[in-house]
């Protein structure tokens, strides 16, 4: 009844919009809070919005909100893999990679490389490694380009894992000696434990 109440006050498309924006910023604020002391707590929070997060991301695929959509899902990545939600997570991200590449003004964005490494990360756990490849060494290169050598030392983390898949041993080795590397440049501890672990 709500719902039909704000379809007809002609004020749904606003509502719609402020929903995405409020919810992509609970994401963004959560995102970091799950490498730290209060991951329990931020897991519970993002785990009682579910819907919600469903909803605004569908959202910004229906209304060409598509940089909105980036970054909801890229700070979403570590969530979906924390919560082994790897099919879905990889379902929007790939969705709003492809919706993305309508926006030529997204190519090199720090959210589409976000969400390129969190479909990378995600098929990482799917142990689908060409995928995983592909989005990573994309996501990495925007990184690159960016200069953020946090983002790069993540993306290299995750190549490294896929290359030793893949029986490159020594590669693998070079790789993660480059992420942590670009960890170190950052000050970025939390990936620097996760590289030596």
């Amino acid at each position: 009844f709500a719902h039909q109440e704000l379809g007809a006050s002609g004020l749904e498309g606003p509502a719609n919009d402020s929903h995405l924006v409020y919810f992509m910023t609970l994401a963004e604020r959560a995102e970091p809070r799950l490498k730290s002391a209060r991951q329990l707590y931020w897991l519970d929070v993002l785990d009682q919005e579910q819907e919600n997060l469903r909803t605004a991301l569908g959202f910004s695929l229906a209304s060409g909100k598509i940089e909105e959509g980036l970054r909801l899902a890229g700070a979403l990545g570590h969530y979906w893999a924390m919560r082994f939600f790897l099919a879905e997570g990889r379902r929007w991200c790939d969705a709003l990679i492809a919706a993305a590449e309508a926006c030529p003004e997204l190519a090199l964005t720090p959210w589409r490389a976000r969400t390129l490494f969190a479909s990378g990360l995600l098929a990482t756990f799917q142990f689908e490694v060409e995928h995983s490849l592909h989005c990573l060494n994309e996501s990495l290169e925007i990184y690159r380009e960016l200069g953020d050598a946090a983002g790069a030392g993540a993306a290299l983390c995750f190549v490294a894992i896929a290359q030793d898949r893949l029986q490159q041993h020594q590669q693998s080795i070079r790789t993660y000696q480059e992420a942590i590397a670009c960890s170190q440049r950052a000050e970025d501890t939390w990936w620097i434990a996760e590289h030596l672990h």
